[in-house]
């Protein structure tokens, strides 16, 4: 079991597989970037755990979750900044079973909405066009079948959306902070015969 005890911060610059990990209120614990933490059952946090960068978590059992604590995993990914480029997303993180667009953050604080076509450019922090999110569960040819949601709606684990990105001109792209509990166990996502659904990667690491 890896504990990181209260008040201390704690850095893995080694990959590890543990059985699990337990961090305490008040504790930080950082997962250098490129790294993989492997761990066999859940994860106790009560304080912060961030993935840096290509960082991983990797949780092993099946079933459901085994993750608890009142504490907020840290995952970053990078999206285009081009205003009329979709991204396409998923949330590696929940909070209280789902997630909201509107949880969404960079580095300068939580991400702003404008219901127009565009974004602003030149906000600080960035900002977003709520106009462009969208679900898709239907038939393949059924255009109608793009379902409008907005930064509030709650998508369950493994619900993938569309999103344009902010006009920044960031060179790199745009790194987005998705901040929550981990998803893990099994993952469903109920479908009718026939229909086709945008989902992504429910889980904070790439699937082999």
């Amino acid at each position: 079991k890896l504990t990181v005890k209260a008040g201390s911060l704690a850095l893995l610059n080694a990959d590890a597989f543990v059985r699990e990990v337990e961090v305490e209120a008040g504790a930080t614990f950082e997962v250098v970037d490129g790294l993989l933490l492997e761990v066999e059952n859940g994860v106790n946090n009560n304080g912060t755990i961030q993935f840096s960068g290509e960082a991983q978590l990797i949780q092993n059992h099946t079933g459901t979750s085994l993750n608890t604590g009142s504490g907020i995993l840290k995952m970053t990914q990078e999206g285009t900044t081009n205003l009329y480029n979709y991204n396409f997303w998923s949330s590696p993180v929940n909070r209280s079973g789902d997630w909201q667009v509107s949880y969404l953050e960079t580095a300068s604080g939580a991400v702003g909405f404008t219901t127009g076509y565009d974004a602003n450019p030149s906000a600080t922090p960035i900002e977003l066009s709520s106009y462009w999110l969208y679900t898709f569960n239907d038939l393949l040819d059924n255009y109608a079948g793009w379902q409008q949601i907005t930064p509030t709606t709650g998508l369950i684990p493994g619900i993938g959306y569309t999103m344009k990105g902010s006009g920044s001109g960031a060179p790199s792209g745009e790194s987005y902070w998705f901040n929550g509990t981990a998803n893990d166990g099994d993952i469903t996502i109920p479908a009718l015969a026939g229909n086709q659904i945008l989902v992504g990667n429910p889980y904070p690491s790439a699937i082999g």
